[in-house]
């Protein structure tokens, strides 16, 4: 019995790590990522993980890297979201292949990898009811803090986070390196996989029915946006990233619809 745990773990493993998965499992990562620091309410975090922020604010290092924008903040996120991603992913997956081993299927594939990671990923990892992500993300933020020698001092305890911005001349409280949303923005809207286009519907950027730049199933989904125009997933990442990533845009908050400019967040 022990053996066969073993060799499933190991096989399981194995599903998970291989290259071939990698841009589903990165993909999703980034979204949740992105999620949690869009909704992150920085006056609710632990005194210590706040005292941490502090410290990089104070000593100006909120960034690893000023060229690329990486946050010292996003990077110790991105590592508990990965692993807790690996975790509950696997074991979603030792689940399935139990019902499979009891005549419900074959084995778990990269199919069942896609819609494990799709579930956790667009439901319950965001929330807490998966994981604590005060606790977690305090002690990645103390190991980063320890392992490059920062230092805290006791000025970093006394005041819940906030810095302050030149360009606007006041003070925030949120995060310095996510970008602000107007209120009343509409979302994107992730349509079900079997949703019913219209007969003569093709996607405008890819003028295809069915995406051709998807690699996965979690950017295969089609998204509705809030001026009511649906473009595949993927094909509207893609627009947006090449859009962001010029010089002129890298500031911006919003890209401009393929079809009538406005904008989507």
């Amino acid at each position: 019995m022990a053996e066969c745990e073993v060799g499933l773990d190991a096989r399981i493993n194995a599903l998970y790590d291989a290259e071939t998965n990698a841009p589903l499992l990165n993909d999703a990562i980034n979204v949740v990522v992105n999620t949690i620091q869009k909704d992150i309410v920085t006056h609710t975090l632990s005194r210590h993980l706040k005292a941490i922020m502090n410290s990089w604010i104070r000593t100006h290092s909120w960034y690893i890297d000023h060229k690329i924008r990486m946050s010292k903040f996003e990077h110790c996120l991105h590592n508990v979201v990965s692993r807790e991603m690996r975790r509950h992913v696997i074991d979603l997956l030792k689940i399935r292949d139990k019902e499979y081993e009891y005549g419900l299927g074959s084995s778990v594939n990269e199919d069942d990898l896609a819609l494990e990671v799709l579930r956790v990923s667009m439901s319950e990892f965001t929330s807490n009811y998966f994981w604590d992500i005060n606790a977690k993300l305090t002690a990645e933020a103390e190991r980063y803090r320890q392992s490059n020698g920062e230092c805290l001092i006791d000025r970093d305890f006394e005041k819940t986070f906030s810095w302050f911005s030149k360009r606007t001349m006041s003070i925030h409280y949120r995060l310095p390196h996510v970008a602000t949303i107007p209120k009343n923005v509409i979302p994107l809207e992730v349509l079900a996989l079997d949703f019913k286009h219209d007969l003569k519907w093709e996607c405008s950027i890819c003028l295809e029915l069915d995406s051709v730049n998807h690699v996965n199933l979690f950017t295969s989904h089609c998204v509705r946006t809030a001026c009511k125009h649906i473009f595949h997933m993927a094909c509207l990442y893609d627009c947006k990233r090449i859009y962001l990533q010029q010089k002129e845009n890298h500031n911006k908050m919003c890209v401009p619809c393929p079809l009538c400019r406005a904008p989507i967040y």
